[in-house]
């Protein structure tokens, strides 16, 4: 971005930039299907960066995987590298996380970039995901097993039917 900075003292102009910048945005939008997305982040500063780490924080950071290695050499002023995450949802509706990658320079951490990482999980969920009863006699009826459905949209979940599985 350029443009200038005033005070009653002194004026700067220039352009003004983040060392790391994803693009096109800071944001990955998986959707609800497991998969993989990918960002650009390009180095605007003057300096090369030596490295960068990553690392993803988060109420839903199990949902989201970075492989560990990418854009693992310097990257020189202006350069570009992709980073790509997978999302598999471990519960139902919006899962969010962040991927902080955080700049190092002469072994000096810099300012960590937040790239969001937003998911949707399954509209509903059943816990648990397998029942046992144990061996049970022909003819006698087994302990009652509770299994607790959960919505997590905002529309009502209709359960039409159910099938039981088994050996």
């Amino acid at each position: 971005e350029i443009g200038t900075i005033a005070t009653d003292l002194f004026a700067v102009s220039g352009k003004l930039a983040r060392p790391l910048v994803a693009e096109p945005h800071d944001r990955f939008a998986f959707g609800s299907a497991p998969g993989d997305a990918s960002v650009i982040v390009v180095n605007h500063s003057p300096s090369a960066i030596d490295s960068i780490s990553m690392a993803v924080e988060g109420p839903a950071a199990a949902d989201f995987v970075v492989p560990t290695g990418q854009c693992a050499g310097p990257l020189a002023p202006e350069a570009s590298c992709a980073i790509t995450a997978s999302f598999a949802a471990t519960a139902p509706g919006v899962r969010l996380a962040d991927l902080v990658l955080t700049p190092v320079v002469g072994g000096t951490p810099g300012d960590p970039l937040f790239v969001e990482l937003a998911g949707q999980g399954p509209a509903f969920g059943a816990a648990p995901t397998a029942i046992g009863f144990g061996d049970v006699a022909v003819g006698v009826t087994s302990a009652a097993r509770t299994v607790i459905v959960t919505n997590a949209s905002a529309a009502p979940l209709a359960l039409t039917r159910t099938l039981a599985g088994g050996q």
